[in-house]
């Protein structure tokens, strides 16, 4: 059995507010994005999917935590009923 620390970590963020990725593909991004805001995201493109993301958050929404990885990432996002949409 393997046990993903960043899961165990972010797994609480609902009671202390606070997050953070350190060198995570956007495919466990997501995951995490998930079960905090309870979205599902899609890929528009492959690539986006591998893109390794580093940043904390601290009680933030989830429009802002969006807008914060796409800037950092440079890709962009849709949000319509609780789905996200990445694409380059």
């Amino acid at each position: 059995m393997n046990v993903d620390d960043l899961a165990v970590e972010n797994y609480l963020a609902w009671k202390s507010g606070r997050f953070s990725f350190e060198e995570v593909t956007m495919d466990q991004v997501c995951t995490q994005l998930n079960r905090i805001y309870d979205t599902k995201c899609s890929f528009g493109d492959s690539e986006i999917r591998s893109m390794k993301l580093t940043a904390n958050f601290s009680n933030e929404s989830l429009e802002k935590t969006l807008e914060v990885i796409s800037m950092t990432l440079e890709v962009g996002y849709e949000f319509q009923d609780k789905e996200v949409d990445w694409s380059m």
